[in-house]
């Protein structure tokens, strides 16, 4: 195994066209490229130990993003209203209960 030190400007980073991960990045300089760098750079900065991953994202990711996250909040929205509806199930007679008694009973 071997390690070197590598350093990019913020300038090149802005412009990356493809994910890069750099591992064995600490804490404190993952939190100064953070800020330097802020939130509407066009990157997203994950920190997962000690790796640093740099993702650039593009109008496109972004609408694709926006969509899949309205299709999961519709789809789960619609599963939970559809299993708190009541549930029709047809009536077992019992004693008392006449031929003119409805056939199924909402519960």
């Amino acid at each position: 195994m071997f390690t070197s030190q590598v350093s990019i400007s913020i300038e090149t980073l802005l412009h990356l066209r493809h994910p890069m991960q750099y591992v064995g990045f600490d804490w404190p300089a993952y939190k100064r490229l953070s800020e330097e760098i802020g939130e509407g750079s066009g990157l997203k900065l994950t920190y997962t130990e000690a790796a640093l991953t740099i993702v650039p994202t593009s109008e496109l990711h972004e609408l694709i993003a926006s969509i899949l996250h309205n299709f999961i909040t519709f789809a789960g929205m619609s599963l939970q209203k559809r299993s708190s509806q009541p549930e029709a199930r047809p009536c077992v007679p019992s004693a008392g209960i006449s031929a003119s008694s409805p056939i199924f009973r909402i519960s």
